[in-house]
């Protein structure tokens, strides 16, 4: 995080809005998600190379043999 922001929220309808800073990046579209003590997080969404119908038909397994250590198994 590189500065601390501070907003409210208000209410529009029946929806509470948050105010981004001016001069923050901002995506159109967001994943809300709620975390731990009353968390919320925003991922802004991005294209996913598994939606494109460009590669509805391409196998994604892999096929090539992993060797050595891959994880922390040997400490």
């Amino acid at each position: 995080m590189k500065e601390k922001h501070i907003v409210s929220t208000r209410k529009v309808g029946n929806s509470m809005m948050v105010t981004i800073p001016k001069g923050l990046p901002v995506a159109k579209k967001y994943s809300v998600y709620s975390g731990e003590n009353d968390q919320l997080i925003f991922i802004p969404q991005q294209a996913s190379v598994f939606d494109d119908p460009k590669y509805k038909d391409y196998d994604f397994t892999q096929t090539e043999l992993i060797k050595g250590t891959v994880g922390r198994e040997h400490e």
